[in-house]
């Protein structure tokens, strides 16, 4: 999901509803940080963390 996940109350109720569905069946609902749980992401920063790419001296964002 992205952010906002609901605006009104009955789309809180739906966000609600699915969030205890995904429970259920063992899911997750991750609102705007899936890339935080995605396994290629976690590995590629887990590298960077060790210096497999060296010394970072810049970055840019989107």
């Amino acid at each position: 999901m992205e952010k906002p996940v609901a605006v009104d109350p009955e789309g809180v109720r739906s966000v609600i509803a699915s969030s205890e569905l995904a429970t259920q069946k063992r899911l997750g609902v991750v609102a705007g940080t899936q890339r935080r749980h995605q396994a290629e992401y976690v590995a590629t920063m887990q590298r960077i963390h060790e210096g497999a790419i060296g010394e970072i001296v810049a970055a840019q964002c989107y």
